[in-house]
């Protein structure tokens, strides 16, 4: 087992146990022991993965599901804070992120936010489960160079197709690039064969590495 694999079993136990403390505890030892946020959120990402199946498969209660998801949802809160970029004049590139109609979760497009912040691009976020029209009105007033969302599970799928074109049929939108993920793609991943999109990335790690070589 490795150092960090020890870090996930104890940031699960402690998420599981609601105790936001030792998570936070967990976290800052991690941080003092020289791993990267790639690493922290890829660990935070992989324990919400392995909580979203034990609650499938009633391994947990419905509430430990809740009270994990919120207290990870606070520490990637804090995480972007500690971690915010000087300035942001250096690049003037923006991006919109939003979990699609439908989708209540926003856990893993709050990482993909804060990584943009940490590369230096201005960000716009939505939340979750804005209706797609809404999230058309915003986005043709800001014309990001970048939209980035999320699908957790299939049922999303169509919300995600529906979105997907309605922003390539907007001229002011046509310059900007489409990036999709997220956890409904590791258990169906023709999924993003029927969504438009530019660039789809795994997890947060491969999403980190390309944005760590555009900035080269």
């Amino acid at each position: 087992m490795t150092p960090m694999d020890k870090y996930k079993k104890a940031y699960m136990k402690a998420i599981t146990d609601g105790d936001i403390q030792s998570a936070q505890d967990i976290i800052s030892k991690s941080l003092e022991d020289d791993y990267s946020l790639d690493d922290i959120y890829s660990m935070i990402a992989s324990s919400m993965y392995d909580i979203g199946n034990s609650w499938q498969f009633n391994d947990i209660s419905v509430a430990q599901e809740h009270f994990s998801t919120a207290i990870s949802q606070t520490i990637i809160s804090q995480l972007g804070l500690q971690k915010m970029p000087v300035d942001y004049e250096r690049r003037k590139e923006t991006a919109a992120l939003f979990s699609v109609e439908t989708n209540a979760h926003s856990l893993g497009i709050q990482m993909i936010q804060n990584i943009f912040q940490h590369f230096g691009y201005r960000t716009y976020y939505f939340g979750a489960d804005l209706p797609n029209a809404h999230i058309i009105k915003e986005l043709k007033k800001i014309k990001p160079n970048y939209i980035a969302f999320s699908i957790t599970l299939s049922d999303h799928a169509l919300a995600a197709i529906e979105l997907s074109q309605m922003i390539r049929d907007e001229n002011e939108l046509s310059d900007t690039k489409i990036i999709i993920g997220g956890y409904a793609f590791h258990n169906r991943a023709e999924l993003k064969d029927h969504i438009e999109h530019d660039y789809y990335f795994q997890n947060v790690s491969d999403f980190n590495d390309w944005l760590s070589e555009k900035d080269r």
